[in-house]
């Protein structure tokens, strides 16, 4: 009877084992196609996800790299106005400085003909002593000088005049060379704050969809 009991029960642990083993093996099977099961579901959203992701950045990037060329066109522009801004300056003050040479070298030339003629008049009253004495001939002489005065006064007159025209006109010229300056500065300014504008707007609404 012991013996029998002894085998029963060796024989139940056997089954018990065995089908504890069983259990196992079905567990981890199942467990198997749960976890496949999981990732055929998954990694559709996962590649779903990668894909947004993917196309996030992509967007950022061109975004960004859109923007910079407007921006480092933008400073190129900048520059080649200060350039056009200074060689148009200096070109104006060559010019006027030419022009004021030209009006003074006129007046010179006035005054150095006047003198000369002064000059030759004053000897033929001094080479012949007679004329000292000679009433007409000293009231004609001192005609003659006045004449020459007057003559020169009035090339003097006319070069202020033609100095102050051109000091207004080039006053002008400056002043509205300042005013074109200031607005195209203020144009780019205008356009470089926009594109940084643009740029987060862009990537603001890159984030929004993506948080979506």
């Amino acid at each position: 009877i012991i013996t029998n009991l002894k085998t029963n029960h060796t024989k139940s642990n056997i089954n018990i084992n065995q089908r504890i083993n069983d259990l196992k093996r079905e567990y981890q099977e199942t467990v198997k196609r749960q976890q496949k099961l999981n990732e055929e579901q998954l990694d559709p959203l996962y590649n779903q996800r990668e894909k947004i992701n993917e196309n996030y950045h992509a967007q950022v990037k061109k975004i960004t790299e859109s923007i910079t060329q407007e921006l480092d066109a933008l400073n190129h522009e900048f520059d080649r106005q200060k350039i056009d801004y200074e060689t148009t300056k200096n070109a104006y003050i060559k010019e006027r400085s030419e022009a004021i040479s030209v009006v003074n070298t006129k007046l010179t030339l006035h005054k150095q003909n006047i003198n000369k003629q002064k000059e030759i008049l004053t000897l033929s009253i001094k080479n012949n002593p007679k004329n000292n004495s000679n009433t007409e001939i000293i009231s004609d002489y001192n005609r003659q000088l006045k004449r020459l005065d007057n003559e020169l006064n009035r090339h003097v007159i006319q070069a202020k005049k033609d100095l102050a025209s051109i000091q207004k006109e080039f006053a002008k010229r400056f002043y509205l060379h300042d005013i074109k300056h200031i607005e195209n500065m203020n144009t780019w300014r205008y356009e470089r704050q926009l594109r940084d504008y643009q740029r987060k707007y862009l990537l603001n609404k890159l984030d929004a969809e993506l948080e979506h």
